[in-house]
Parts: structure tokens; sequence; C-alpha cells
């Protein structure tokens, strides 16, 4: 029996250090009562990639990586962002921005205007999750998982601007390009659409929106 009350004593003093260490005020952080925040973050699944002349744009967990892959045998870092708030799950790249489908962080633009320090300049919080993207001049077609397509205009790219949304009672979830034959230079933005199959409103059967 004492040894039984000699636990229960360790656990309760243990709980009051506890308390008295992790709820008083110099332990509490603008980042949360439980004082807990982000230092530093490393790998992660590789889920997005896109390549532009000498350089590939790699999303690597929470961060996107910059690769030099002149010699495609040994591609090497040169650059990678901050950490986003959500893994990254696809990424394109038109001229010196890349624009990034952060999951449930939304869109994100990044400057690689300097690929040894790309730096995020602006961001759109979609109402979705943001799984796939692809770019033609100044618009944004974002793949926003439950939230169906969204359509966004980057011609500020510091102030992505929605501008328009289709099958958003449809789940959207990975954008692709193809070449139409005889047209080289044609191509045009497929997302595949998963309708309400799985959901409380069954068939209204499933396709492609391109």
């Amino acid at each position: 029996m004492r040894c039984v009350w000699t636990g229960l004593g360790i656990t309760a003093l243990l709980s009051a250090i506890f308390a008295a260490v992790c709820l008083s005020p110099a332990a509490t952080t603008s980042d949360g009562p439980s004082g807990w925040r982000v230092v530093g973050q490393i790998g992660g699944p590789t889920q997005a990639v896109a390549v532009q002349g000498d350089y590939a744009y790699v999303g690597i967990g929470l961060r996107l990586v910059v690769l030099d892959v002149t010699n495609p045998v040994t591609p090497t870092e040169v650059g990678a962002t901050a950490p986003f708030p959500y893994f990254l799950e696809d990424v394109a790249v038109i001229g010196t921005h890349a624009y990034v489908a952060a999951g449930g962080a939304g869109l994100r633009v990044v400057d690689v205007s300097d690929p040894a320090n790309p730096v995020e300049v602006g961001a759109w919080d979609s109402p979705g999750y943001a799984e796939g993207v692809a770019v033609a001049g100044n618009t944004v077609y974002l793949a926003d998982g439950p939230y169906g397509l969204r359509v966004v205009d980057v011609s500020d790219p510091a102030h992505p601007v929605p501008v328009g949304a289709a099958y958003d009672m449809n789940y959207a979830w990975r954008w692709g390009r193809w070449i139409r034959r005889g047209m080289p230079t044609g191509w045009r933005a497929t997302v595949r659409v998963t309708p309400t199959c799985t959901w409380p409103m069954p068939g209204r059967g499933c396709g492609w929106w391109t």
C-alpha cells in the first residue's frame, strides 16, 4: 500500500510541476498557451515538382526546394523557402514566380527570380484544400479539393484575387496538361473531378473537366 501511495504522490507532484511551468505566463507565447512554436523543419514527402530551365522546383514536406539540374546526374540544392503551414501538394512555375498548392494553406505565390533565395510574396487562403495548380498567363487554376475548381487572377502576384469557380459541389483533386495533335504549342488544363458519389448525393456521374 505504501508503494501505491508513493506512486500517486509522485504523479501528483509531477502534475503540479508541469502545471506551474507550462501554464505560467513566462511559458505562454503568441504561438499559443502551450508555449510550443516551430523553430526548424527538414524533410518530408515529395509530392510536387516543376522544371524550368536549369532548375527543378520540388515540394518537399512543408518547403519549396530549388534544385540546380544543369547536370541531371547530380542535382544540387541551391535554395528553399521557409516552411508553409501545410504540405505542398503541387507546384507550377511561370517566369519568375512559382505557384504552390499548399493544402489547407491554399494558394501561395513564391518569387523565384533568385533561385538561391525563393521568397513567398503573396497568398490566397482558398476555402477548400488546394491539391493541384496550373497557370496560363495571369490566371491560376486551382483544384481546391471539396470546393471544386477555383480561378484566381494573379496579375498582381502579391495580391491573388479569386475571379471564378466551377464544380464547387464536387471534389477537384488533380491537374494536368496535354498537347493536342497538330497543335504543338497548344495546351489545355484538365482537372479530375470526383462528383458527390462519396457524399450524401449519389448519382451525379464522374468525368473530366477541360
